[in-house]
């Protein structure tokens, strides 16, 4: 399965990456939403799932960082002159089997030409509700109470800016 996401609509509808925008350098902003799906996929329902950022910018595509470390999710600039939306439409195209990949978008037109391409499409409100959902089950599986352990791996953006404002911290 692979998951092709609008990744600036993505951006421009998560609470936490929405806040982050104008405040912070939008390198930033894609390293965060890359620790989104990473953590997705480390929560188990991403697992196995290729999961492709699109972003517009030829300009910043040769001068970006590697911002994603996981190994399936992969991301990518629309080319100069080419819309971050016709770029996912040739993500979509090279789907061997397109109804087994699925669109995050919230954009209409976008959404209407990938499920005439036979693609599911999932409105980025939705899918943030669904993976909200599925990140506290995952939490709730794994606490030990009790235990004292610390939890594993790094925190990612939008922990990190909890955390800051749990303990007002502003930035």
């Amino acid at each position: 399965m692979r998951l092709i996401v609008d990744a600036c609509n993505f951006m421009f509808r998560h609470k936490r990456l929405s806040r982050m925008l104008g405040r912070r350098p939008f390198e930033e902003v894609r390293a965060a939403i890359c620790a989104v799906f990473e953590s997705y996929r480390r929560e188990g329902k991403g697992s196995g799932v290729e999961t492709v950022l699109v972003f517009d910018g030829s300009d910043v595509a040769a001068s970006a960082p590697r911002f994603c470390s996981s190994p399936g999710v992969r991301v990518v600039f629309s080319d100069e002159g080419q819309t971050a939306d016709r770029r996912i439409l040739e993500e979509l195209d090279g789907c061997p089997r397109p109804a087994e990949c699925t669109v995050v978008t919230s954009d209409r037109a976008l959404g209407r030409a990938a499920r005439e391409r036979g693609a599911k499409v999932v409105g980025v409100e939705e899918f943030i509700a669904a993976m909200e959902k599925r990140a506290k089950a995952y939490q709730a599986r794994n606490r030990q109470p009790g235990s004292g352990e610390k939890p594993e791996g790094k925190l990612d953006a939008g922990e990190v800016e909890d955390w800051m404002r749990r303990f007002g911290i502003d930035e």
